[in-house]
């Protein structure tokens, strides 16, 4: 890891109960300080002079940490303090937030308002040093269990939402966000909700809520001051609307999934590749058997496609060379098929999937293989899949740092991470815990 320069400073020193720092970062991405202080020159010239691009930041709030940022930007002199805005001070620089301080321990900071650390023993710069380098060596490692894209959520935070008031989910392990999310807990914990929430980000911030967000790899999502552009008759959502909502697959099993519309999906996309796009016949069939080997990849599965008959009708194969219709495959195997082919047909890629209990319609045997194979998916196609479940199967298969347990503690919602008892526990004691 490369040296780093630590400082701590609080952003507005003369009105300790100013509280407009989270939404200064949020907003603005910056930092700054004034040029009025009397006797505190120094901090300025250290500010405007002796902070450097790369330097490491803790903001606080009096003595209260509230993120950990890097300066990305030179020094911005705007020449004047302007009192009535978000922003009033004269000299800034752009800053990335990385770490919000909610999920750590809080540690007392006092000093002059900007202040940087040498000491390398005292508790302040251990405190530091220790918080951006569990960041840090995240960022140079390296496995292929964690999903690698600029698009992923690292962290939910709902203010008031249903039966969810201050519920604060990270959705990373060690600071990288994961391929799979488990939102397990009994009805009513309020699984479902996150997912609504996720999904209806834009609406729920926009009209209501200015302290939920969402962090898109610990980068701040909150439409509140967001706005749709004017043209003429129509209205045109701001970019930022629009990128957040076209990585959002929400997938309700109940009505994306039905049989007749994947063969009418599986039929259409096969017409498409070879009368539009010109492709072999036999080139398709094989990266369609292909896919369906790299999902499946260590779970028994003994059949795989075939062919589309003049029919059009679709048919799978077994090992012994024995051809039959989709109709003709198990329950079990064809409720698998079609919630996996769902994903091929529909070219989902590089996106956040939402899926609201993947146990439906599926044989116990099943539920506690859907998992690997939603892993599978997630990480060959760098997507992120967040699952809500009651299934005790589908919880037993999970892997630690997988699981999120929504548990109602003092007539609210908790979150339960962490959870490191459940891989492969027999499903009798999951449903105990």
């Amino acid at each position: 890891m490369n040296s780093k320069n630590f400082w701590h400073m609080q952003l507005h020193p003369h009105d300790k109960n100013w509280n407009k720092e989270i939404e200064l970062l949020k907003e603005k991405q910056l930092i700054g300080i004034g040029d009025y202080w009397t006797g505190e020159e120094s901090q300025v010239d250290d500010f405007v002079n002796n902070i450097k691009i790369g330097d490491i930041i803790l903001v606080r709030h009096g003595c209260k940490p509230i993120a950990l940022v890097e300066v990305v930007g030179d020094i911005e002199d705007i020449k004047e303090n302007r009192m009535d805005q978000l922003d009033w001070f004269r000299y800034r620089r752009k800053v990335k937030i990385l770490d919000w301080a909610r999920s750590r321990e809080n540690i007392s900071l006092s000093g002059k308002s900007l202040q940087k650390l040498k000491n390398k023993r005292t508790k302040s710069y251990r405190y530091i040093e220790d918080w951006y380098k569990s960041l840090d060596s995240i960022q140079e490692g390296s496995n292929k269990n964690y999903v690698s894209s600029n698009y992923f959520i690292t962290r939910v935070y709902i203010k008031n939402y249903k039966i969810l008031k201050d519920v604060n989910i990270d959705f990373t392990h060690k600071n990288r966000p994961l391929p799979i999310i488990v939102l397990a807990g009994v009805n009513g914990s309020g699984k479902t909700s996150i997912l609504e929430f996720i999904t209806n980000l834009y609406d729920i911030t926009y009209q209501r809520d200015r302290d939920s967000y969402v962090l898109i790899n610990n980068q701040y999502i909150n439409f509140f001051n967001e706005y749709k552009e004017i043209y003429g008759e129509g209205v045109k959502e701001n970019e930022k609307v629009k990128i957040y909502n076209k990585n959002i697959e929400y997938i309700n099993l109940l009505k994306n999934l039905d049989l007749s519309k994947i063969k009418n999906l599986f039929i259409n996309k096969i017409k498409q590749e070879v009368f539009v796009q010109k492709k072999d016949i036999n080139t398709i069939y094989q990266n369609i058997r292909d896919f369906i080997e790299n999902i499946f990849d260590k779970i028994e599965l003994c059949i795989n496609f075939s062919h589309i008959s003049e029919q059009e009708e679709i048919f799978f194969q077994n090992i012994e060379g024995e051809k039959f219709n989709i109709d003709e495959i198990s329950s079990g195997e064809k409720n698998l098929f079609i919630k996996i082919l769902y994903f091929y047909l529909k070219d989902i890629k590089n996106k956040i999937i939402l899926i609201d209990e993947p146990e439906l319609s599926l044989h116990p045997s099943w539920q506690s293989r859907i998992l690997k194979i939603y892993e599978n998916f997630a990480i060959k196609n760098n997507c992120q899949i967040i699952i809500a479940t009651h299934s005790p199967q589908i919880i037993g298969s999970a892997k630690p740092e997988y699981l999120r347990i929504l548990t109602f503690q003092n007539n609210s919602i908790k979150v339960l991470d962490n959870f490191n008892k459940s891989y492969g526990l027999e499903f009798n004691k999951v449903l105990l815990d």
